[in-house]
């Protein structure tokens, strides 16, 4: 059995401090003051700044093995925009395909995406795939990109 540390921080707008605290008393997740002050710890002496680093580096490389997989096997039916940081990326389907139905096709097989359109307000303009790369090594990202490939 693992044990775990869920823990958060905000960056707030001044006018809204109070009320966020007064929600988050409602909610009851509050962390013992061991906690906050070991991640206070954990901040002032760098380790998170080193973490992320780490993390930025990783999730570089996964996005790119991500890309190139789609580019290579999947280029002709999705358009990738690749961003410059962050943990998601949009692949958008060529030809006015409809993303609900290659989504349903790709979640049956195993691999989870949500489709783009599912997150427009109004009429959808676009269709793509939302997908993730930060929690997935490469060999999982490669072995996903084989399915994909099957699912078109």
């Amino acid at each position: 059995m693992t044990s775990d540390i869920r823990l958060g921080y905000l960056v707030a707008p001044p006018a809204l401090v109070s009320a966020l605290e007064i929600a988050q008393r409602h909610i009851g997740l509050i962390a013992s003051s061991h906690i906050q002050e070991a991640l206070a710890e954990f901040i002032a002496d760098g380790h998170f700044l080193a973490h992320l680093r780490r993390m930025r580096r990783l999730y570089h490389l996964r996005r790119d093995h991500l890309v190139a997989g789609l580019e290579r096997y999947l280029g002709e039916v999705l358009s990738v925009e690749v961003p410059s940081g962050g943990i998601q990326l949009v692949a958008r389907l060529r030809r006015g395909r409809a993303d609900q139905a290659v989504v349903k096709r790709l979640v049956e097989a195993g691999v989870e995406t949500r489709a783009l359109s599912s997150l427009a307000l109004g009429r959808p303009r676009d269709h793509g795939l939302l997908l993730g790369f930060a929690a997935w090594r490469e060999s999982e990202i490669s072995a996903a990109l084989r399915t994909m490939a099957s699912c078109f």
